[in-house]
């Protein structure tokens, strides 16, 4: 179970408090953020802004507890710099043969989320949360 959790949930929220962490940072308009968003990319900007309406001691248990989690957010930090590396050199064809390295990784589970997250969209979307502002 630790295993999986590893990744199902201490990955997710520790990229989301991250993400929301920078974002708070950096400090850019939301509003303007969340109205140039597409559906898609407000739903993320959305479940980050749900991390931070909730109890800070549960995410902390669930990314501290697990004994995992240092060596797998370690190795994260890595590839997030293997990847960094790629941009700053302007690598892009190295970026590509990654992409499709992952993709070929996912396989036909890539094909069907990208089936499955339009469904999700269709269905979080009550005609006015993810498309009023397109």
């Amino acid at each position: 179970h630790d295993d999986a959790m590893v990744f199902i949930q201490v990955m997710r929220h520790f990229c989301s408090f991250v993400f929301g962490s920078h974002l708070a940072g950096e400090n850019p308009d939301l509003q303007k953020l969340i109205s140039l968003s597409s559906p898609i990319y407000r739903l993320e900007l959305a479940m980050v802004g749900r991390l931070f309406a909730q109890a800070p001691a549960l995410y902390a248990d669930i990314i501290f507890d697990n004994k995992d989690s240092v060596a797998m957010l370690t190795e994260f930090s890595l590839k997030f710099n293997q990847a960094l590396a790629l941009v700053e050199n302007s690598d892009k064809e190295k970026f590509i043969q990654q992409f499709t390295k992952v993709s070929s990784w996912f396989g036909d589970y890539a094909k069907q989320s990208l089936i499955d997250s339009k469904q999700f969209l269709l269905k979080a979307d009550d005609g006015r949360t993810l498309i009023e502002n397109c």
